[in-house]
């Protein structure tokens, strides 16, 4: 649950404060944790 709270304020200051590039691996990053979340 804190991971999941970690990754997803990371995605946000990924996503304001960076170009858009970064903001999709910090996309993908938050969809990585998704499927691993839903894996286990």
């Amino acid at each position: 649950m804190a991971e999941a709270i970690a990754f997803d304020i990371a995605k946000e200051l990924i996503t304001k404060l960076s170009s858009p590039a970064l903001s999709q691996i910090g996309l993908w990053w938050n969809l990585k944790d998704d499927i691993d979340g839903l894996k286990s």
